[in-house]
């Protein structure tokens, strides 16, 4: 392609003129035609957020340069745009929650037209706006707890609280208000009890991310007292030792220290006797009047304040500290008989009262007769004396005291007598030792009398175990002699034992035992599965309520023995038991409860080996008058319980209960007053005292 220069002359009738200036250079090619635009690069896809500036960018070329359009979701849309070497820009400023959706670029001339978009998401992981001092708070019981809270994200997060990391729904103790749409909740309890103590979480979550945010609440109020018996010990004629056990409930914040207290029986004010540390749980009250009577009492303290008290049982009076000693051991060793003597030996008491043995006295009686003769006195440590002058062919009863210091034990006074002039020695062992019978905790023993029982009458047997990983053997029990048939309880699962019983007469036992080889107890047996669902409660009366359950849908693989059942008031922390019924039966009538309280209810399944996990109401069960509800006249030959106090002559009665019940809890007795129970059982229109 050749460059041309150009240049122009005037003509006139005289002639041509000077040149004009010359062009510039022009190139001589074929003519260009228009083209269409072409989109060489896309719109990218935004996900941003919140208050960001985006900028969508695309490149288009076209012949000539076209129109450029920019469209939100279809509708035409203006706002900061360019078009500049071939790029189209359109600018968001800052975004909001309403500025997501499909963008377009449209590029047209006369040629043609090229279109193309991409999306814009706004999204905003969930974020808090709270007031931080409330992150960690220690309230009083009774106080009120308000947490308001809001929560800003984009899409609208949901929201979800928890407890101690359990799902938290809004009850009539816990009021929780969420409002997603308005990006605000809140939690509310307006009575706090010490159960409100926790962790309280709250989560908010979206499609751009999850956020948490914990409130650690602290309740707190007075402690416990301190946990009983309070117990007396060392006891002189002018001090003794207090021993208590730790507050089982700190009321949130820690024991500071333990006071005590005393009052003399005959005066009505209370005297500080000592404050202690919280690691001392004992303490020595010294400068105490002999002969005078006391009450004690223990009180818990910790910053909120003091705890009531924990009182003792019984006044002390202040006396020597020795006591009597105990009785004399049997049964009486009986040697080198005669016609008309024999040598008899016992053993020392187990306790000496605090004051050593002085001395024995041994009295007789013959077996038909009344009166008791002195046979003699022996002194301590010698526990055997010769007795003489007896009848041949008589019975003899014998009994020995023990003496101290203080005065006189307890005699040892078999009941068999010893017959003079006959020679007795041990019973032999007893005869055909069985086991009858073995389960997961218990075996079953079967036995026959001796084939001699060594010249008198057999006073019982000895039962004793051991596991045959041990040496050590353990006594059982001692039974009568009409009993050969034992079952022994309370064994460890899944473990080997050995069982022996020993015949005794009033020489003493067999000189060996009749053993068993080794018995491995059955390990299938677990505890029955709770009761099964529903359980069901409705009130019958102002103070009363029907509940009923489903049995267990697995024994355990040992038989049902019953049900256990326990309710709580809402406003109590402590589980009361209710009633025991037997495994027939799947209902309970329960009475006197409080109207209008509420309470939660738990029902246990128990076999041999336990009780299972409870079956408990998912929400509490208000105590309602029925509607339909009439006052029964008094059924005098209803069962019932009655009770009395130390204050009153009269007896009470308490409660009529089903004969399916074997146990009864009474609440609301006053404190350090002094009650009596009586449980009447009626039967074919008559009553029995228990």
């Amino acid at each position: 392609m050749e460059e041309y220069c150009f240049r122009v002359f005037a003509v006139n009738e005289i002639g041509t003129s000077e040149p004009s200036d010359v062009s510039k250079p022009v190139k001589v090619c074929e003519p260009k035609t228009a083209e269409p635009p072409v989109v060489k690069e896309e719109l990218t896809p935004v996900v941003t957020g919140l208050h960001q500036e985006v900028i969508l960018r695309c490149v288009v070329t076209a012949n000539p340069l076209p129109k450029i359009e920019w469209q939100k979701d279809g509708k035409p849309i203006t706002g900061i745009t360019s078009y500049e070497n071939f790029t189209a820009t359109f600018t968001i400023k800052e975004t909001n929650e309403s500025s997501g959706g499909m963008y377009s670029c449209r590029a047209s001339n006369e040629a043609g037209m090229a279109e193309c978009s991409a999306t814009v998401v706004i999204q905003e992981s969930p974020r808090f706006e709270f007031d931080e001092k409330q992150q960690v708070q220690r309230l009083r019981v009774d106080e009120k707890w308000h947490v308001p809270i809001q929560v800003i994200g984009h899409p609208q997060p949901t929201i979800k609280w928890n407890r101690n990391d359990q799902s938290l729904k809004s009850t009539s103790h816990v009021v929780i208000r969420t409002e997603e749409s308005e990006g605000s909740t809140d939690i509310a309890i307006h009575k706090l009890t010490l159960e409100d103590s926790a962790v309280y979480t709250v989560t908010a979550e979206n499609s751009a991310g999850k956020a948490q945010l914990s409130f650690n609440l602290r309740v707190v109020e007075r402690p416990d007292p301190p946990k009983g018996p309070l117990e007396t010990s060392d006891i002189t004629t002018s001090s003794l030792k207090l021993t208590w056990k730790p507050s089982p409930n700190d009321g949130g914040e820690k024991i500071t220290a333990y006071f005590i207290e005393k009052q003399e029986k005959t005066q009505k004010q209370w005297q500080k006797v000592a404050e202690v540390t919280p690691d001392v749980l004992s303490y020595m009250v010294q400068d105490l009047l002999e002969g005078h009577e006391y009450f004690f009492r223990v009180f818990a303290v910790n910053a909120i304040g003091v705890s009531d008290a924990l009182e003792a049982a019984e006044n002390i009076l202040l006396k020597s500290p020795f006591d009597k000693p105990g009785p004399p051991i049997g049964p009486f060793d009986v040697s080198d008989v005669t016609e008309s003597s024999m040598l008899l030996h016992w053993d020392e008491p187990d306790s000496d009262g605090g004051s050593p043995i002085t001395h024995y006295t041994i009295e007789k009686r013959e077996s038909t007769k009344k009166a008791w003769s002195k046979v003699g006195e022996t002194q301590a440590p010698v526990t055997e004396i010769d007795v003489t002058g007896l009848k041949k062919g008589t019975a003899y009863f014998f009994r020995v005291y023990a003496y101290n210091a203080v005065g006189q034990s307890p005699p040892l006074q078999p009941d068999e007598p010893i017959t003079a002039g006959k020679k007795i020695t041990p019973p032999s062992k007893p005869n055909n030792l069985q086991v009858i019978d073995i389960t997961t905790r218990t075996v079953t023993l079967a036995w026959a009398p001796p084939t001699s029982t060594g010249g008198a009458d057999l006073i019982g047997y000895v039962i004793e175990r051991r596991l045959t990983s041990e040496k050590r053997w353990e006594k059982v029990d001692s039974v009568d002699a009409s009993v050969t048939l034992y079952c022994v309880e309370n064994l460890r699962e899944k473990s080997e034992y050995e069982f022996r019983v020993f015949a005794e007469n009033p020489v003493g036992r067999s000189l060996e035992p009749a053993m068993t080889e080794q018995v491995r107890l059955k390990t299938h047996a677990t505890p029955p599965s709770p009761p099964t669902a529903p359980l069901e409660a409705r009130p019958t009366g102002p103070t009363s309520l029907m509940i009923e359950w489903g049995a267990p849908e697995s024994d355990g693989g040992a038989p049902l023995l019953g049900y256990i059942i326990a309710i709580r008031d809402i406003k109590r922390t402590m589980w009361i038991e209710v009633g025991q019924v037997g495994a027939n039966f799947t209902r309970l009538h329960i009475k006197e409860l409080q109207e209008e309280h509420e309470y939660h209810i738990r029902v246990f399944a128990r076999n041999e080996v336990g009780a299972s996990d409870p079956l408990e109401t998912e929400e509490p069960v208000k105590i309602i008058r029925p509607d339909d509800f009439t006052e029964l006249p008094e059924d005098d030959n209803a069962p019932s319980l009655s009770y009395s106090t130390t204050e009153t002559l009269s007896w009470m009665r308490e409660a009529g209960m089903d004969a399916d019940i074997y146990s009864y809890a009474r609440g609301r007795l006053l404190n350090r007053d002094e009650y009596f129970f009586k449980v009447w059982h009626r039967g074919m229109n008559k009553y029995s005292e228990k």
